[in-house]
């Protein structure tokens, strides 16, 4: 398998079903360990190809420090997170001063102090602020002991100056990439918690705009979405169309059928108003109670009526007996119907309120038909007598 792919893989052992600060430092801790292993691993080639029998004692501490790098990946997918993390800082801090006395601060292998002091912050939370200080400190006076205690000439092996020189300018290279490294890796994980983040607000948000017993969207989503329809329709210069939607006689529905039944019926109905709309720019909303409303943008009156007609003749046509009080009679809707200019008249307050009132108009001429009221206008005498025909 792909190395690379491994690494992305293995970084998140131990994450599942963590809380979000614990599976960073999971991430955290696996990363530095992977990533102390691997850049330990062009030194260990080097001790071997230039002096194995001078430098053996050193390979060995070498491969004993990987492995606890490593065994933060076990520890961390066995739920010991704060073991895990604790053996991957505590690996470099131990490395790094012992290396150095074997090979002096020539090596540059101290630099390493400086990567160790940029990750210990993104190691622990406001709450371990304490121990976070004190690792800092530990790790700066690491840093000077190994400027006091091992400076070239006074080290366990001594290597020549031009071999230190070429391992200096490799740790400055392996300090630089190290901290760019984990610098990219944490900025990676920011972006996928953001991304995640995102995806939760977003749909928290359709949620929140949804109506829960139909499904369509709720009376704030209707007026989030007319607000944002009347400002974009008034840029463009085109019509915005309100129909308000009333179930007839709901009440007497759920006295003689009862409320389960009703809410049945809610989904029906609001599912058959849903099959007239053919627009993804169109909306379906639950206003109230038996009440809906259809915000059609860019849709004239002539669209808007024929809209109406089909919501109308879509819940007629399901079929649902009110039976009951009102015997061998068909649930039914009435419908208001109006449509403004924003660009030209009135507000997206009065357009609702128009459409209000064209649909108690409708109630009063006797129930299952439209009317229409529009801006500075008086009541429309318009019925639904047409036949229903494609927008």
């Amino acid at each position: 398998m792909n190395p690379l792919k491994l690494f992305l893989r293995w970084q998140y052992l131990g994450t599942e079903d963590q809380r979000p600060g614990r599976a960073r430092q999971a991430v955290l801790a696996n990363q530095l360990g992977m990533l102390g292993a691997l850049a330990t691993a062009p030194y260990q080639l080097f001790y071997i190809i230039y002096d194995l029998a001078a430098l053996l004692p050193l390979i060995l501490l070498n491969v004993a420090i990987m492995a606890t790098y490593l065994s933060a990946l076990p520890l961390n997918a066995a739920g010991r997170h704060d073991t895990a993390r604790n053996m991957a800082l505590t690996a470099p801090m131990v490395q790094v001063i012992l290396v150095t006395a074997f090979l002096s601060t020539g090596a540059g292998v101290h630099l390493f102090y400086f990567s160790l002091a940029c990750l210990l912050p993104l190691a622990f939370s406001r709450e371990r602020m304490r121990l976070l200080l004190f690792l800092l400190g530990l790790t700066t006076v690491l840093l000077m002991l190994s400027h006091l205690l091992f400076p070239p000439g006074r080290s366990v092996v001594t290597l020549p100056e031009g071999v230190l020189r070429f391992m200096y300018a490799g740790s400055m290279l392996g300090v630089i990439a190290l901290t760019g490294g984990f610098a990219f890796l944490y900025r990676r994980e920011i972006d996928r918690a953001e991304a995640e983040l995102s995806r939760t607000n977003r749909h928290l948000a359709t949620l929140s705009a949804r109506d829960p017993l139909t499904g369509v969207a709720n009376r704030r989503g209707l007026d989030l979405f007319l607000q944002g329809q009347w400002e974009l329709m008034a840029e463009k210069g085109k019509p915005l169309a309100v129909l308000m939607c009333d179930v007839d006689h709901f009440k007497t529905f759920n006295d003689d059928h009862g409320h389960k039944h009703g809410d049945v019926c809610l989904r029906q109905v609001a599912e058959a108003l849903t099959g007239q709309v053919r627009r993804d720019t169109d909306l379906v909303a639950r206003y109230g109670g038996e009440e809906f409303t259809l915000v059609l943008p860019a849709t004239d009156l002539d669209g808007a009526t024929r809209v109406a007609e089909a919501c109308r003749r879509a819940v007629a046509g399901l079929g649902i007996r009110h039976g009951g009080s009102l015997p061998g009679r068909l649930l039914t809707v009435s419908v208001g119907v109006s449509v403004a200019f924003p660009a030209e008249q009135g507000s997206v307050i009065e357009l609702v309120h128009l459409a209000d009132e064209a649909l108690y108009q409708a109630k009063d001429r006797g129930r299952d038909q439209y009317a229409v009221r529009l801006p500075g206008a008086e009541p429309v005498e318009e019925m639904s007598n047409t036949a229903i025909m494609p927008r």
